[in-house]
């Protein structure tokens, strides 16, 4: 799985670059963010405006992903989420943890001191 990554403000971004995202693709990433965390990253934004699917392997690495890095006191925060994956965050009321934004500004301006619950 392709993917870019950036730290902007005290925040790790990850622009996941395919379309589809899943299993078995995803268990790479699921290492390269669980190192990110144990290195001290614990604000994690993932930049989802490319994916069109992402598969219920992803939606579980999500769910512990927001876990883990909220009982740390981070936080996971996804932006550019489509339709399509909305539906399934909403069907697994994931979109009720997780805080998504339109774009990565908008999530970066929220999560600067003073910004909002950043």
């Amino acid at each position: 799985m392709r993917y870019e990554i950036a730290k902007k403000d005290g925040v790790v971004v990850f622009k996941l670059l395919d379309d589809k995202v899943g299993y078995p693709g995803l268990e790479e990433f699921q290492k390269v963010l669980n190192s990110n965390v144990e290195q001290g990253s614990l604000k994690i934004l993932l930049d989802l405006s490319r994916v069109k699917f992402l598969d219920s392997f992803g939606i579980g690495m999500l769910a512990g992903l927001h876990r883990r890095l909220a009982g740390l006191g981070g936080y996971l925060r996804l932006c550019g989420v489509n339709e399509r994956i909305r539906m399934s965050l909403t069907i697994t009321r994931l979109d009720k943890l997780l805080t998504l934004y339109d774009d990565q500004e908008s999530a970066l301006r929220d999560a600067a001191p003073g910004g909002g619950n950043g």
